[in-house]
């Protein structure tokens, strides 16, 4: 199996895994038959949480905690590059993992910490001034609320700006119907008439993530290739990211927090530093 790191992308899947009922049988068909990091982890979710959402009411809070922090941050978020690093910064959430335990109120206390810009800030100022189109993809739920606002933003500069979402549940993600809510509210926050909101939730019409062509819908996979700029957003989004190669690294945008030591040493940062990036190494 093509793994980051072998040991502790492991030791991240089994502990990930353990809280939806994981057992050694099911753990040992799952590595035999997946070859992909992206594989393993999205199709064991979908057969151990395949009749419900488990983190449905968990999801609802977060989204209710970020919708009463986003004032705070509304001025922030109209700056192309200094948006960008609030949106990694509040790439917090997450299931448990050996690495990184999140509770709801990191939301209203942990948007801090170090940021490290790999490219020079210029460089991104460029690369959103000019393009026409952009997608950025959502990851998880809370933390969406202040991804749609800076989308929302960025869409007022007279730019096409989409929002992709996955249409079916997983982990703590926010999902295309849930994302289409929070546009509305968001939008209320800031004063805005929906109508006058111009940015527009796309699915995937999977759990995969959109980079992952062939298990999403081809409207996504056609979107990020005629989008002038890719905003991939959170760990997962990033993993596929390098482990498909579906998007060109020249007008990709990475926000995330390393949250593990294998995204740490990849991105030459410490556990639990925001990093903004463009352009990836594929790893395929």
């Amino acid at each position: 199996m093509k793994l980051l790191d072998p040991y502790r992308c492991l030791e991240c899947f089994i502990d990930s895994r353990k809280q939806l009922g994981l057992n050694e049988t099911l753990a040992r068909s799952f590595l035999s038959k997946y070859r992909r990091r992206t594989e393993l982890f999205f199709e064991s979710y979908a057969v151990l949480a395949k009749t419900r959402d488990p983190f449905m009411e968990y999801k609802r809070e977060l989204n209710k905690t970020a919708l009463t922090i986003l004032p705070r941050y509304i001025e922030t978020l109209q700056d192309p590059v200094k948006g960008l690093m609030v949106l990694a910064l509040a790439n917090t959430v997450d299931i448990w993992l050996p690495w990184h335990q999140f509770q709801i109120n990191h939301l209203r206390t942990s948007l801090s910490g170090r940021v490290v810009l790999r490219k020079d800030k210029q460089i991104i100022y460029d690369l959103l001034s000019a393009a026409n189109a952009i997608a950025i993809l959502l990851d998880n739920a809370g933390e969406a609320v202040l991804d749609i606002a800076y989308a929302i933003f960025l869409a007022q500069k007279d730019v096409e700006v989409y929002l992709v979402a996955k249409t079916h549940y997983y982990e703590t993600d926010v999902v295309e119907a849930e994302a289409e809510k929070l546009v509305n509210l968001v939008a209320a926050i800031l004063g805005m008439n929906t109508s006058d909101v111009s940015v527009k939730v796309v699915g995937t019409k999977s759990r995969y993530p959109a980079f992952v062509t062939g298990k999403v819908s081809s409207i996504v996979s056609n979107l990020l290739k005629r989008v002038d700029v890719v905003v991939s957003k959170g760990v997962a989004n990033y993993e596929a990211l390098v482990e498909y190669c579906s998007v060109e690294p020249e007008k990709t945008i990475i926000a995330l927090r390393a949250k593990c030591p294998v995204l740490a040493k990849a991105l030459g940062v410490s556990i639990g530093d925001a990093v903004i990036d463009v352009g990836y190494d594929c790893q395929r």
